[in-house]
């Protein structure tokens, strides 16, 4: 199950995929902008799905990656999007929807991003729009996408994250913002990580939960 901003998917025990909510962007996967208020069927063989502000994508069986809704940051890293699910890739394993960028892992471990980069959430190095998937770093094996930041956990638990740090999102201690990923919580090992829109959750292979970032609505 993926909750955006304005829409939700989830993927049955059968591998269908199914989206519903508000659609001005075609974030729901329908090929039009239409709301949709019900679970609708998106495609089939899915085992992954993320959705984020105005646009989706999720991972088939095969390993192929499929993104769809708005692409005008090229989040769905490709030149032509699509309001229907269109191929981006193939060997992907996790993936992790933003505000108007994405991230994900291919099996050998190899962690892309692509879209929106003004505060460096693509974390590749500047904050110059990524256009198509290009190569953050290697060894990850789970990644999630926050609204302007995102983090990735590498082999052996660590986690770093990038992008926007102005509410101490990324968990460093600062307030500086980072266009490469940075250690988190240096010594302590991590099973999962969500980013939200500017906090952000682990949990660690003890079974430890951990937030960090804004707290204005008690979000920590």
């Amino acid at each position: 199950l993926a909750t955006g901003v304005w829409h939700s998917c989830g993927i049955t025990l059968s591998g269908v995929l199914r989206c519903w909510g508000y659609n001005p962007s075609g974030q729901v996967g329908t090929g039009n902008t239409v709301d949709v208020p019900v679970l609708t069927p998106i495609g089939t063989d899915y085992a992954r799905v993320s959705a984020g502000m105005s646009h989706s994508c999720g991972i088939k069986l095969n390993g192929d990656l499929y993104c769809w809704g708005a692409n005008n940051f090229r989040q769905q890293g490709v030149t032509a999007g699509s309001y229907s699910p269109v191929l981006v890739g193939s060997g992907y394993s996790e993936v992790g929807v933003g505000g108007d960028h994405s991230c994900a892992v291919k099996t050998n471990g190899d962690l892309y991003c692509w879209g929106t980069n003004s505060t460096g959430e693509s974390g590749v190095g500047s904050t110059t729009q990524v256009n198509t998937p290009t190569l953050v770093g290697s060894g990850y094996t789970r990644v999630s996408a926050g609204f302007f930041h995102a983090c990735a956990i590498a082999t052996g638990g660590v986690l770093r994250c990038w992008g926007d740090n102005t509410y101490g999102q990324l968990g460093d201690g600062t307030n500086t913002q980072r266009t490469t990923p940075v250690v988190i919580d240096s010594g302590t090992t991590y099973a999962s990580v969500s980013a939200g829109t500017v906090h952000t959750c682990g949990i660690t292979t003890a079974g430890v939960l951990k937030c960090w970032g804004t707290n204005g609505g008690g979000q920590v």
